[in-house]
C-alpha cells in the first residue's frame, strides 16, 4: 500500500466543483483539478501503463528537495537574467548560454523533462536525472519574449493539437513557427525557478503533481503550485 504525506492531497477526487478562487486554496486546487478535462481518461490510462508503480502519486508540497545542490545559484542567474533580458554581471555572456548550450529542466521532484522518443508527437515525461541526451533542451528566442524550446531531435516542444484545454500534453513535434510552439519563461520570486507559459497563457505542469517517473507534463491554468516550478540546469 502506497503511503501518502499526511495533511497532503492523496488523490484526484471525481469532481472539480469544489475549486475555489480563494488563495488560500491555490495549493489544494491543483490536486483537485488536474486531469478532469475531456483528455483524463486518456492520461490516466497513459499514466497507469508506464508508471513503476501503476499510477501517480498525488502529494501536496515538497519541502525538502535539494534545489540549489541540483545546480549553483550562480549559473540559474545567469540562465534566467539571459532568459529575461536582465542585465546581471552574472550573467555577461547568458545569450552564448542560451544558444550554444544545452539545459535540463528540472521538476519540483527533483526529475528531469524527458523525450520518450526521437519521433513527432513523442510526450514529454519526468524522469530520474541521467546523462542522455534525450533530457537536454535548448532555448531559441523568436521574439516578443517567446521561446522555442528545441529536443536532443531539433524539434519543438508543443501543446498537442494546439489545444488551449487543461491537462492538454506537451510533446515534440517538427519545428513550424506554429504558435504552440512558443513558450514564455517566468522567473518566480524565490530567484531559482521558473513558470514555463504556453501560447495560451497556462503553465507546463506535472501532471497529477506526481512524483514518479512516466508522469506526462501538460498545460494547466497557472495557480501558484509546486508542480508548475521548474528549474533551468545548464547540461554538461
Amino acid at each position: 500500500m502506497r503511503k501518502v504525506m499526511t495533511n497532503r492531497p492523496s488523490n484526484i477526487p471525481p469532481e472539480p466543483h469544489s475549486l475555489t478562487p480563494r488563495k488560500t486554496s491555490r495549493r489544494a486546487a491543483l490536486g483537485r483539478i488536474l486531469g478532469l478535462g475531456p483528455s483524463a481518461i486518456g492520461l490516466r490510462k497513459y499514466i497507469n501503463s508506464n508508471s513503476n508503480e501503476g499510477g501517480i502519486r498525488v502529494i501536496g508540497k515538497v519541502s525538502k528537495v535539494p534545489w540549489r545542490s541540483v545546480v549553483t545559484a550562480a549559473a540559474t542567474a545567469a540562465v534566467l537574467s539571459a532568459l529575461m533580458g536582465v542585465p546581471q554581471a552574472v550573467a555577461a555572456s547568458g545569450a552564448s548560454i542560451l544558444q550554444d548550450e544545452r539545459h535540463r529542466i528540472l521538476t519540483f521532484a527533483g526529475k528531469c523533462l524527458t523525450v520518450r522518443s526521437i519521433a513527432d508527437n513523442a510526450p514529454i515525461d519526468q524522469r530520474v536525472c541521467g546523462s542522455l541526451n534525450d533530457q537536454k533542451f535548448t532555448f531559441h528566442p523568436v521574439g516578443d519574449g517567446r521561446y522555442e524550446i528545441k529536443t536532443f531531435t531539433d524539434k519543438c516542444l508543443t501543446v498537442r493539437d494546439g489545444s488551449t484545454a487543461n491537462s492538454a500534453l506537451i510533446e515534440q513535434s517538427g519545428c513550424a513557427d506554429r504558435t504552440e510552439q512558443k513558450f514564455r519563461i517566468y522567473p518566480l520570486p524565490d530567484e531559482y525557478r521558473v513558470e514555463i507559459r504556453t501560447f495560451a497563457d497556462k503553465c507546463v505542469t506535472v501532471y497529477g503533481g506526481a512524483v514518479d517517473d512516466n508522469a506526462p507534463i501538460v498545460q494547466h491554468d497557472c495557480i501558484d503550485h509546486y508542480a508548475q516550478k521548474f528549474e533551468l540546469a545548464p547540461a554538461t
